[in-house]
């Protein structure tokens, strides 16, 4: 029972974490792929997303639309060639 329980609030927990991502975020590029990953963001992010090369290190600030923002798209963006991090801003 007590089992049952654990696994139920870890659950919970996550979701919840999931839930509280944030839609203005930082995304560090490898330095030479930030051409390619802009454009591959600015195809494969929802529309309406806002992107800007910080011309820092490979840092982009990536704004996606609150309506937009799902787990998808923070696994999308961290499965994109080239992506080294995501974090919020």
């Amino acid at each position: 029972m007590k089992f049952t329980g654990l696994i139920l609030a870890a659950l919970f927990v996550g979701s919840a974490q999931a839930a509280n991502i944030g839609n203005d975020l930082l995304v560090k590029i490898a330095p030479e792929m930030v051409a390619s990953s802009m454009h591959a963001f600015s195809t494969r992010l929802p529309a309406g997303t806002q992107i800007e090369d910080l011309k820092v290190a490979g840092w982009v600030h990536v704004n996606v639309p609150a309506s937009q923002m799902t787990t998808l798209s923070m696994n999308t963006l961290r499965n994109m060639p080239g992506v080294l991090a995501v974090t919020k801003n």
